[in-house]
């Protein structure tokens, strides 16, 4: 799927497998960084294998000191890292913490874009959120719409049983 580049922080422990629906959406243009720690350390290979078979850059970050929101902490300073590097585009964090607005909204101050930083609990959430013009965003959209077509309901996210109701 192409788009522009983005980058995707996963909040791996508050949102789980969860967190990588609409993997299928991501280009070899992309980052994945996926952060973990010890207590939610393992990833379901199918989900692994669809950023894999994306071609889109993939790091794997392990908490080394467990604390309250030392995780987040970790995703906002790997934001600044990106931002403070030259980084022009989007980036996602992908979680369902709300804290993360507070990130979010600092970054709407500073970075080149407007709404730079996009918050959602998915992958494929992140990409709409993102509202880019290109293919990637219309398909991703399209995704959503045929799974209401199919399971008949209106869907929250990237959330679909691809079953009718």
């Amino acid at each position: 799927m192409s788009g522009d580049r983005m980058y995707f922080m996963i909040d791996y422990e508050n949102t789980g497998g969860q967190g990588l629906r609409g993997a299928e959406y991501l280009g070899a243009e992309d980052k994945v960084i996926i952060f973990y720690s010890k207590s939610c350390d393992k990833i379901e290979y199918g989900l692994l294998k669809l950023i894999l078979d994306s071609g889109s850059g993939l790091e794997l970050c392990r908490l080394e000191r467990s604390g309250k929101n030392a995780l987040d902490f970790y995703i906002a300073s790997m934001l600044g890292e990106i931002f403070g590097g030259g980084y022009q585009g989007k980036a996602a964090i992908v979680s369902r913490d709300q804290g993360f607005k507070a990130v979010q909204e600092y970054w709407r101050e500073r970075a080149s874009k407007k709404g730079a930083v996009v918050l959602n609990s998915t992958i494929g959430g992140c990409i709409r959120s993102a509202n880019e013009d290109n293919v990637r965003t219309r398909t991703a959209r399209e995704g959503r719409e045929q799974c209401k077509a199919v399971c008949g309901r209106t869907v929250r996210r990237d959330v679909c049983s691809g079953r009718s109701k």
